[in-house]
C-alpha cells in the first residue's frame, strides 16, 4: 500500500512540474529596458576614497546604458548590456582635515606629477551578460495572493570595455593638456585600450503594472587593468569604479503571453508551490479516505469477516468461522468445518485435505482395518493432509495461533510409527530469488524444531524442503505464499 501511495505521489508531483511548465508560458519572459546614474572611480588619481569629490572636476560621472533581459523562470535570468561610462577624478593637496592622508596625496603629487595638480578623465564603452537572481523570489514561504510589488535580487557579470584616459592640469587653460612621460616608476598610458570588467552588484525593482517596472540598482565594476585612470603607479590594486543607476524596464508580450500578462519575474512562487501542495494534500487526503475505505471493507477469503479484524484472514474459501474470523474445526483433524467432508473424525486419525479419514493398509495387504495399527507393518497413502502455517513479511518465527497445527502434527507423528513429514517452506515474490530461497529454509527449519524441541518428535521423521518463490499458492495474494507446507508419505 505504501508502494501504491508513493507512486501516486510521483505521478502528481511529475503532472505538477509539467503543470508549472505550461503555467510559465502565460507569463512574459523578455523585458528591455534604460538605465541612467552616475559613476564614482576609485583609482590612483583621486582625492577622496569613500566619497565622492563635488567640486573641482568632480568625479560623479554619468552613466547610461540599455539591456534586454530573458527570464527563463521567476528566480533566474540572463541581460544583456551595452553601455557608456564617464570615470573622472581630481588629485591635488588640501581638501580635508586629515593632514596624513594630505600628505600622501601631495608626495603623490611630487613624485608622479611634478608637483602639478592633475585631473583625469576617461570614456568607458563596454557590453556584456549578467546572470540575474531574484533573491525574494527564493523565499517559497511567501505566500501572499496576488503578485508582489517589490523585488530584491542581485547579478553578477562581466563586460568588455574600451576605454581612452586622458590626464590633464587642474589649473590652467582648459586645453592644455600636458603628457607626462613615465615617472617615478609608474606606467602612465592614454592610448585607446580595453579590459575585462567584472561586475557585480544588488538592486531593487517596483512592479508598477502589466507593462512597465521601475528599479535602482548598484553594481561594482572591477577593472582587470590599473589603467582606467591612465596611470599605474604600482599600488597592487586595480582600479574600480561603482554605478548607482536608475532603471526602467518594458515587458514584452510573447506568443503565449499576452499584453496584459506579467513578467515571469512577479510570479510568486510561493502562491503557486503552496497551492500544488495544497492540491497535494486535498488528493492524498482523498486516497488516503479511499485507501481507508477499502482496507476497513476489505475480505480477502470472503469468510465474511473484515480483513481489518479477521485474526485468520487467509481461512479456506467455503470454511466455517466464528466472530474473529477464525476456522471453526470441530473435530480437531486439521480440516475447517464447511469443506470437512467428515466433521466427526476421531482424534488422531489421519485425513486428506476433505477432510476423509485414510485408511492404512496392513503388511498382509488387508483392508478390512479401519483404524492404524502402530504396530503392523503397513504403509500410509500419499494424500495425507496437515494445514499450512503462514509467517510475516521476512519473517520466520512462528505465531502462536499456529501451536494448535503443530500440535495436530505431534499427534498424529505419535500415532503413527510408520508416518513420515516433509516439511516445505515458501516464500512470496518480494525480496530476490537467493534471499526468498534462504528465508523460506528458515521457515521450515523453524517447524522442524518445534517438532521435534518443544512436541519430542523424532527428528529423523521429518524431512525439510524450500522452494523459495517458485511455488505461490496465489499470484495476487502474498499472504498466502509465506508459508510451510507439511506432507505425509
Amino acid at each position: 500500500m505504501e508502494f501504491k501511495k508513493f507512486t501516486l505521489l510521483f505521478a502528481f508531483l511529475f503532472g505538477a512540474s509539467m503543470a508549472q511548465a505550461q503555467e510559465l508560458e502565460s507569463y512574459k519572459s523578455v523585458s528591455i529596458g534604460l538605465d541612467l546614474g552616475v559613476n564614482k572611480s576609485y583609482t590612483d588619481i583621486t582625492q577622496y576614497p569613500l566619497w565622492p569629490t563635488l567640486s573641482d572636476k568632480a568625479d560623479l560621472q554619468p552613466s547610461i546604458g540599455l539591456h534586454i533581459r530573458k527570464s527563463f523562470s521567476s528566480v533566474f535570468g540572463l541581460q544583456l548590456n551595452v553601455g557608456y561610462d564617464r570615470l573622472q577624478g581630481v588629485l591635488r593637496p588640501g581638501g580635508g582635515d586629515d593632514k596624513s592622508k594630505e600628505r600622501i596625496r601631495q608626495a603623490r603629487i611630487d613624485k608622479y606629477f611634478k608637483g602639478i595638480p592633475v585631473y583625469f578623465q576617461t570614456p568607458v564603452m563596454h557590453f556584456g551578460i549578467d546572470a540575474h537572481v531574484n533573491i525574494s523570489n527564493i523565499d517559497v514561504h511567501y505566500r501572499a495572493n496576488g503578485h508582489r510589488k517589490l523585488l530584491f535580487y542581485t547579478l553578477m557579470g562581466a563586460d568588455m570595455a574600451f576605454y581612452n584616459p586622458q590626464i590633464k592640469q587642474l589649473f590652467g587653460d582648459a586645453d592644455y593638456t600636458p603628457v607626462f612621460s613615465n615617472n617615478g616608476g609608474a606606467k602612465i598610458n592614454q592610448d585607446n585600450s580595453y579590459t575585462i570588467l567584472l561586475r557585480g552588484g544588488l538592486g531593487v525593482k517596483y512592479n508598477l503594472n502589466s507593462k512597465i517596472d521601475i528599479g535602482w540598482e548598484v553594481v561594482g565594476n572591477y577593472a582587470t587593468t590599473d589603467l582606467l585612470d591612465g596611470i599605474d603607479v604600482k599600488s597592487n590594486a586595480n582600479d574600480v569604479f561603482a554605478t548607482s543607476r536608475f532603471t526602467l524596464n518594458f515587458k514584452l508580450p510573447s506568443k503565449t503571453a499576452g499584453a496584459e500578462a506579467n513578467l515571469i519575474d512577479w510570479m510568486n512562487p510561493g502562491q503557486e508551490i503552496w497551492a500544488d501542495i495544497n492540491g497535494i494534500n486535498q488528493r492524498l487526503d482523498s486516497l488516503s479516505s479511499v485507501v481507508s475505505t477499502a482496507a476497513a471493507t476489505a475480505d480477502a477469503d470472503g469468510d465474511g469477516i473484515y480483513d481489518a479484524v479477521d485474526k485468520q484472514p487467509y481461512t479456506p474459501f467455503g470454511a466455517k468461522v466464528d466472530a474473529e474470523g477464525k476456522g471453526i474445526d470441530s473435530d480437531g483433524d486439521g480440516v475447517f468445518d464447511g469443506i470437512d467432508k467428515e466433521e466427526n473424525t476421531p482424534a488422531g486419525k489421519l485425513v486428506n485435505f476433505q477432510g476423509i479419514e485414510i485408511k492404512a493398509m496392513s503388511s498382509d495387504g488387508g483392508t478390512g482395518k479401519s483404524t492404524i495399527d502402530p504396530n503392523a507393518g503397513k504403509s500410509i497413502n500419499m494424500d495425507a493432509y496437515f494445514p499450512s502455517l503462514f509467517f510475516e513479511t521476512g519473517s520466520a518465527r512462528i505465531r502462536s495461533m499456529d501451536i494448535d497445527k503443530l500440535v495436530r502434527v505431534a499427534t498424529a507423528l505419535q500415532q503413527n510409527s510408520g508416518l513420515k513429514v516433509t516439511v516445505v517452506g515458501n516464500a512470496d515474490v518480494r525480496g530476490g530469488t537467493e534471499f526468498n530461497e534462504n528465508l523460506a529454509k528458515r521457515r521450515a527449519d523453524a517447524v522442524r524444531d518445534y517438532l521435534v524441541n518443544n512436541l519430542g518428535v523424532d527428528g529423523g521423521r521429518i524431512m525439510v524442503e524450500s522452494k523459495g518463490e517458485s511455488a505461490p499458492l496465489s499470484p495476487n495474494m502474498n499472504n498466502v505464499n509465506r508459508r510451510v507446507d507439511i506432507m505425509g508419505k
